[in-house]
């Protein structure tokens, strides 16, 4: 099966945005670490990739039929390491900064609301407790 050039420039644009889409997702996962310490970054790498190998596969058949075609891996790799290299380091610095800062925020806020509540449930304690020992 011959490719018109119109349909290569096509599917190496495709692939190319697929590459960049990849790459925003994995910029997604690394920020997802100040959430997720547990599991660890090789276990998270290691289903990133496997999932980026499964969705470029589907990728091959829905633009090229299945066909292995350089110029498609390359595009992908090309697209990833674009934004990967240009903006991905930046933005992902940004929002690792603003996550932690809102990360921050959200457990002092919780903690004092905490400390809140229980300073009112040990108030009605003593008040429940004083009111025991008068009758």
């Amino acid at each position: 099966m011959e490719l018109t050039l119109n349909t290569q420039i096509f599917n190496f644009f495709v692939s190319f945005i697929f590459g960049i889409l990849f790459s925003i997702l994995f910029d997604i996962v690394k920020i997802s670490n100040l959430f997720f310490a547990k599991i660890s970054i090789n276990t998270r790498d290691f289903s990133y990739f496997l999932i980026y190998g499964v969705f470029s596969f589907l990728l091959s058949l829905a633009i090229n039929n299945g066909h292995f075609s350089f110029y498609i891996i390359f595009s992908e790799f090309s697209g990833w390491l674009l934004w990967h290299q240009i903006f991905g380091n930046k933005v992902a610095k940004r929002l690792e900064k603003r996550v932690r800062e809102l990360k921050e925020y959200l457990l002092h806020f919780l903690e004092s609301k905490i400390k809140r509540n229980l300073n009112i449930f040990k108030n009605r304690i003593k008040v429940c407790y004083s009111r025991v020992l008068k009758k």
